[in-house]
């Protein structure tokens, strides 16, 4: 686009808003540039780690965890883009499902931090502080399960074949694989 261009976009878009384009321009004067660092509220981000006992590699641990439900959210994000999408053409679909299947090399890749990346001493000593806490407990994971398969695949495989269609929703979440894991 050239300037002109991009100046007339700028006024309606703001003269839709009702607000004075000339208002908004002398505004951009007196504000401070953004910065990566505020974008994306790293300050905020890296106070979120909050250990309960007095061992350096409970950091890792919380970390590590905090890096998956981010990933979570990123393959949540996906899948919400197709499933808003009135038409979805091959190629979009093929796009995000790209995009999610590299989020999950990611996750797959990054259990060495857990396993190679703590003292398994310091690991046993925290680790007994967090009961009954456990990552399993993943509500974003819970709906990545739920958005990626039928209900009836996360059916326990003991009850499968007592659970169908007509059941009710409270019997099938009774019978749901991770509720037999506590």
């Amino acid at each position: 686009m050239k300037r002109d261009e991009i100046l007339k976009a700028i006024e309606e878009k703001y003269d839709k808003l009702g607000v004075p384009v000339d208002a908004m321009l002398e505004g951009l004067l007196h504000s401070t540039p953004i910065t990566y660092w505020d974008y994306i509220q790293t300050d905020a981000l890296l106070g979120l780690q909050t250990p309960r006992t007095n061992q350096p590699d409970e950091m890792v641990f919380i970390m590590y965890h905090q890096v998956n439900e981010l990933l979570f959210k990123m393959v949540l994000w996906e899948i919400d883009q197709v499933a808003k999408t009135n038409e979805v053409s091959a190629e979009k679909f093929s796009m995000h499902l790209d995009r999610i299947s590299r989020y999950f090399d990611m996750l797959c890749s990054s259990f060495n931090v857990m396993a190679e990346g703590m003292e398994k001493e310091q690991y046993l000593k925290f680790r007994n502080t967090l009961t009954p806490a456990s990552g399993f407990q993943s509500a974003q994971y819970r709906k990545i399960e739920f958005a990626s398969t039928e209900l009836i695949n996360l059916i326990d495989a003991r009850y499968r074949n007592t659970i169908d269609r007509n059941s009710s929703f409270k019997n099938a979440y009774n019978h749901l694989y991770w509720q037999a894991a506590g």
